[in-house]
């Protein structure tokens, strides 16, 4: 089967975790179609499903959250040790997802702190963006569920127990007429056991 979804996604969650799906149906291969539009599956008919990030609302598609989307600030363990209160953001680089994806306003509403950072980069995409803070070149605001191996190895480490929860979500999304259809029942159903942090 084909499933459509967002690359950051695909690299950082879906791949590391796709074996576990291979292993368990070892007679059903899943091929990822990366990419940050979405697919009109009545016109792109070679695509099953899809994994998007949104707010569930999609005519005519059946859709399943994956995730609880919780935020907040990493960056690498040496760029960490100079950074004691959430004022000292004002003297790093801050990484930014392009809009409508920048959630950093919200986290400083949640930390009651005004949101102000003078050194700024863009990033159009969230894997580039994390692979950015990897790199030490700045402070990123991510999902739990895509740093979570990262964090797990010591290459980033979380700033502050200050946490928002997005009103954007992961989904798994497909045709209504199509959401039974015993391939993608099946990957679905494992969306839905797989731990997604």
């Amino acid at each position: 089967m084909t499933v459509s979804v967002l690359p950051s996604f695909a690299s950082n969650w879906l791949l590391p975790r796709l074996g576990q799906f291979e292993t368990k149906h070892p007679n059903l291969s899943v091929r990822l179609a990366s990419s940050y539009s979405n697919v009109d599956f009545a016109v792109k008919v070679d695509i099953d499903a899809g994994i998007r990030l949104g707010n569930g609302q999609w005519d005519s598609l059946f859709c399943q959250q994956l995730t609880q989307d919780r935020m907040f600030p990493v960056c690498t363990p040496a760029l960490a040790k100079g950074i004691d209160k959430i004022a000292d953001l004002r003297s790093h680089t801050v990484l930014i997802d392009s809009l409508p994806y920048d959630e950093w306003a919200n986290w400083f509403e949640g930390a009651g702190q005004a949101y102000a950072v003078k050194n700024t980069k863009y990033y159009d995409d969230t894997g580039t963006q994390i692979r950015a803070a990897i790199e030490a070149q700045g402070i990123c605001l991510v999902r739990e569920e895509l740093v979570q191996d990262h964090l797990e190895s010591g290459i980033l480490v979380r700033l502050f127990d200050i946490e928002y929860f997005s009103d954007l979500h992961y989904y798994f999304v497909c045709l209504e007429t199509r959401k039974d259809e015993s391939k993608i029942a099946l990957f679905r159903a494992w969306l839905a056991e797989v731990d997604t942090r």
